[in-house]
């Protein structure tokens, strides 16, 4: 949960917290395929592109899971033809 609330404190296209609150904690919503699926506000400013802002969350993510070690497994399937 620090690793998610870590990168975005850290993007670039975030803000510090609105009206002087801190970030808040990070979520555990729920299971899904291969996945947990957490959550989390974020402020951004409006002129920000929501995609340019999660892509870059979720890139900052994803490279703190790699240096800590901790493999995402995602589905797949082997195609023998």
């Amino acid at each position: 949960m620090k690793v998610v609330r870590k990168a975005v404190m850290d993007s670039e296209y975030t803000l510090g917290a609105w009206k002087g609150n801190d970030y808040g904690p990070v979520y555990f919503i729920s299971y899904a395929d291969s996945s947990l699926v957490l959550s989390t506000t974020v402020y951004y400013r409006p002129t920000t592109p929501t995609e340019v802002l999660m892509s870059d969350i979720n890139r900052r993510v994803y490279s703190a899971f790699g240096e800590a070690g901790i493999e995402i497994p995602f589905n797949y399937v082997n195609v023998v033809m």
